[in-house]
């Protein structure tokens, strides 16, 4: 969020180093994410079913979370074992969980990824 200002306010004084790119279209994304992004959109369609099935109406507590990414295509897609892929979804969990009470939203869940 604060470098997302920071180009905000570069872009607002005329002093953005890439002008052409409007700050609309520009995001940062933290390292934590970096293994869930550019997946295919099979991948994106198995998440969504698995979601469907295993996530609760509004929140997600961890083991929904890990429940809803294992049983996608995900981790077969990333050759991710078992172990890889709870470590990186609990990672993840966190990273959404901002309030830290332990749930994430269910309507942010899929547009985050």
């Amino acid at each position: 969020q604060i470098e997302l200002l920071n180009i905000y306010q570069r872009q607002r004084d005329g002093k953005d180093d890439n002008p052409s790119v409007p700050f609309a279209f520009r995001t940062v994304i933290v390292q934590e994410a970096l293994p869930f992004i550019n997946l295919p959109i099979a991948c994106l369609y198995s998440l969504s079913n698995s979601f469907a099935l295993h996530s609760e109406s509004y929140g997600m507590n961890l083991q929904h979370t890990l429940d809803v990414i294992k049983n996608s295509d995900i981790p077969k897609h990333k050759g991710w074992s078992s172990a890889r892929t709870a470590i990186l979804t609990e990672t993840l969990f966190h990273l959404f969980d901002t309030d830290q009470n332990g749930l994430i939203d269910s309507f942010e869940f899929l547009p985050g990824l």
